[in-house]
């Protein structure tokens, strides 16, 4: 009996230790090491294309919903609906000519992937490209069945000159009291051909569910600080990804209860430096709600996905392609982008 009791405290103290450490767990922030190729990439031009997709751990398509966003499930989907979802998004990404691809919520085999390892499985599909990954929700010392590691990626065609992540204002949510995901800005470098000024791409990700949008204006406006700072060297400087704000008013129908979607605030337009444009597409939602699996005219759909460029950069396109929400709950948007005539 005594032994037994005194097991079963070592047990509760371990538990206990690995869950403080896990909370106490501050990730690196800095240069961000790269894998794949490098040599026999091309150098990138004053034409850029870029594209942004939060793909939600391929966990989180059509017939999923999710509880934070107020639905019932903490793992919607099947094993086999997940693996399914991260290869039609390998496929579609492989499939594409874009310069730079900036992914949101990518993911190692863990507990939201019901173990599929999508990281894994979109680097296989673009393993011509190099690539730079950053984890921003990651448990250490946890059983397999319980691990997270999910984060940012960028994949680029061109020859990059480094990459690092940028520490942002962090909202105080803890997930079970013991698990926060961190926000960055993952910031590359590409250096122009013929030229020596770069393209500065930051991939972002900002928080969706602090009070009043606080920590969101604050993140943003690191985030400017260091793009005004690139910017100010001559560099073309655009930052694109999931802001979780919306960018523009839709008419998308929709019947989710209004309860449902505190969460939603206003794209902060006056906090846009003079000359800095903002870029969306409003004809196609990126995101829909996750209280109930996807039904079209009934789940709340909206534009948050976007970039905002430098005075020094031309818009040539942009399009959000409207996937209906078939493999997670954003939707990619690709961006087309050209130096401007005036500049050196």
């Amino acid at each position: 009996m005594i032994v037994a009791l005194i097991v079963l405290c070592a047990i509760v103290i371990g538990v206990v230790c690995i869950l403080v450490i896990n909370r106490l767990r501050r990730p690196h922030f800095g240069v961000l090491v790269g894998e794949g190729p490098q040599d026999g990439l091309r150098k990138a031009s004053r034409e850029i294309s870029v594209l942004t997709w939060n793909i939600g751990y391929a966990a989180l398509g059509h017939k999923a919903d999710f509880f934070v966003d107020h639905g019932q499930s903490v793992r919607a989907l099947s094993r086999k609906d997940i693996a399914a979802a991260a290869n039609q998004i390998a496929d579609f990404l492989s499939a594409g000519t874009w310069d730079i691809i900036c992914l949101q919520e990518n993911a190692a085999a863990g507990f939201l992937t019901r173990q599929v390892p999508v990281r894994c499985t979109l680097d296989r599909a673009l393993g011509h490209k190099r690539r730079y990954f950053w984890a921003d929700l990651k448990t250490v010392l946890m059983p397999k069945v319980l691990r997270f590691e999910h984060g940012m990626s960028t994949y680029t065609g061109v020859q990059d000159a480094g990459c690092e992540i940028i520490e942002l204002p962090q909202d105080q949510h803890y997930y079970g009291g013991f698990l926060k995901k961190f926000y960055v800005g993952q910031l590359s470098r590409y250096p122009i051909e013929n030229s020596d000024k770069d393209w500065v791409v930051i991939n972002i990700h900002l928080s969706a569910f602090d009070q009043d949008g606080i920590v969101r204006d604050a993140q943003f406006e690191g985030l400017l600080k260091v793009a005004e700072r690139e910017f100010a060297r001559g560099n073309f400087v655009v930052l694109g990804g999931d802001w979780n704000m919306r960018l523009c008013q839709t008419d998308f129908s929709y019947t989710t209860d209004q309860a449902y979607l505190e969460w939603i605030k206003d794209f902060p337009r006056h906090s846009i430096p003079a000359g800095w444009n903002l870029f969306y597409d409003p004809e196609t939602p990126t995101v829909r709600s996750l209280e109930k699996p996807y039904l079209e005219g009934e789940n709340y759909k909206g534009v948050i996905d976007g970039f905002i460029a430098s005075p020094n950069v031309v818009l040539k396109s942009i399009k959000a392609a409207d996937l209906r929400f078939a493999f997670t709950d954003h939707h990619p948007v690709v961006a087309v982008f050209i130096t401007a005539p005036e500049a050196p």
